[in-house]
């Protein structure tokens, strides 16, 4: 093979490869500025239920969590992953499946830290909810909002 074809090739490789890096990096940012407007109102129904009305922690979790989903449902379709949608298409489903796998992670979490390891809930809610986005922004990317390049492109946005 040619040099300066093997080099024309190397460097379209290193280009696409950078781009799928930024786009990412870019998904990443995004989820995280979502998913910490989600947090708050999320973390915010908690402290509301579990600190001032009593509720159990977890379902003063749960519910929160619940509220956090549907705002950051809206947020990351519309926003985050907007540019691996297909217009007029519903993700609700797979969207809801992969925040309840991550919700039923952050609750046996949750559960985990207080109940063995004594922390207070108010800590280990924060700390059980970094490590569900994390779950959750991979379940997302990988099985909500595939490649675009794997499904029918005449109507995405």
């Amino acid at each position: 093979m040619d040099k300066g074809l093997e080099t024309d090739l190397l460097l379209q490789l290193m280009m696409i490869n950078s781009m799928k890096i930024n786009s990412l990096l870019k998904r990443g940012i995004g989820f995280a500025v979502v998913g910490l407007v989600s947090t708050l109102v999320n973390y915010g129904c908690f402290v509301v239920m579990y600190g001032l009305l009593q509720f159990h922690y977890i379902l003063s979790s749960t519910i929160g969590y619940i509220i956090g989903l549907l705002l950051g449902y809206g947020l990351n379709k519309n926003w985050t992953f907007s540019k691996k949608t297909v217009v007029g298409k519903s993700y609700i489903f797979p969207y809801s499946v992969a925040q309840i796998a991550a919700l039923f992670f952050c609750q046996a979490l949750l559960f985990c830290l207080v109940e063995f390891l004594q922390m207070d809930p108010l800590l280990a809610n924060i700390v059980a909810l970094a490590f569900a986005a994390l779950l959750s922004f991979l379940l997302i990317d990988i099985y909500v909002f595939k490649s675009i390049n794997k499904i029918d492109k005449s109507n995405i946005r």
